[in-house]
């Protein structure tokens, strides 16, 4: 009996040891994580740049693919979910697209927004995201090879918004795009 109650006296701390150990060390990589923020991102727009410049040609085939949906319905989005079915919003996997497909999973995309002057945005899962609240990033073509948004960078503020927007060029008619967006409670 005493050698029972013995082993629980050391197990318990031992338990406890580890489990502040665990901790420790999980706080040490979110500090480090978020020191690394600038970095990271830097890394993922370098990413962007590889693929799109490697997959121009397989790019180049969705340009216009879906601009008579965006003549229709306004902007035209295919998503990575199927929760959200309006007329202008349709799920990826349902338009039987394998050129869409494989973009989706190439590029890791949350959603393509074809619009009514002919260019396509990617944007693509912002894992980063968790680092940088608001924070998404993508690439996208311009028909007239001119960022979308009329400039390199914007920033703007207003009552309970901020929005902040670059982009930088990739190629002819392909740019890069980070942006943050976020609306405020007070």
């Amino acid at each position: 009996m005493k050698k029972q109650e013995k082993g629980k006296k050391i197990w318990i701390p031992g338990i406890s040891l580890l489990l502040l150990r665990i901790l420790f060390i999980s706080a040490g990589l979110i500090a480090l994580l978020f020191a690394l923020k600038n970095p990271i991102k830097e890394l993922c727009k370098k990413y962007v740049f590889y693929e799109v410049i490697k997959h121009e040609d397989e790019l180049s085939q969705l340009i216009g693919r879906y601009t008579e949906c965006a003549k229709e319905n306004g902007d035209f989005y295919i998503h990575i979910s199927n929760r959200d079915e309006r007329s202008n919003r349709v799920f990826y996997k349902k338009l039987e697209d394998k050129q869409v497909s494989d973009a989706f999973k190439r590029f890791n995309l949350i959603a393509i927004r074809y619009d009514q002057e002919g260019n396509i945005t990617f944007t693509v899962y912002p894992h980063i995201g968790l680092l940088i609240e608001g924070y998404s990033y993508g690439f996208y073509y311009s028909e007239q090879d001119e960022p979308i948004k009329g400039a390199i960078e914007i920033e703007e503020e207003g009552f309970r918004r901020y929005q902040w927007h670059r982009t930088e060029k990739i190629i002819d008619h392909w740019w890069y795009y980070e942006e943050i967006n976020l609306i405020r409670d007070n």
